[in-house]
C-alpha cells in the first residue's frame, strides 16, 4: 500500500492492524503524527514499511520486533525516542 505524500491527519489508525496480508507499506513523505500503533505488530506478512519524513514522536513499539518477515523499516526524519 503506498500512501506516501499524503496529507492525512492524525496517527496511524490501530485498523491498519486488520490488512493481515499487507506487504509493503510506505506511509513517507506525510503529515501522520502521533505514537506509531503497536497494531501494526498484527501485519505479520510485512516486509518494508517506510515510514520516514512524518511528525511521529515517542518510541517504536517493541511488538514491530515480532513481525519475522519484517525485512526494511524506515522510520527516519520523525520525533522518535528511545
Amino acid at each position: 500500500m503506498i500512501i506516501r505524500y499524503n496529507q492525512f491527519e492524525g496517527s496511524i489508525p490501530g485498523e491498519f492492524g486488520n490488512l493481515s496480508n499487507l506487504q509493503y507499506l510506505d506511509l513517507a513523505l506525510g503529515t501522520l503524527r502521533g505514537s506509531i500503533t503497536k497494531e501494526l505488530d498484527k501485519l505479520k506478512r510485512l516486509t518494508t514499511a517506510y515510514l520516514y519524513l512524518n511528525s511521529f514522536s515517542g518510541k517504536i513499539p517493541y511488538e514491530i520486533g515480532n513481525i519475522s518477515s519484517l525485512v526494511y523499516l524506515d522510520p527516519s526524519d520523525n520525533h522518535l525516542s528511545g
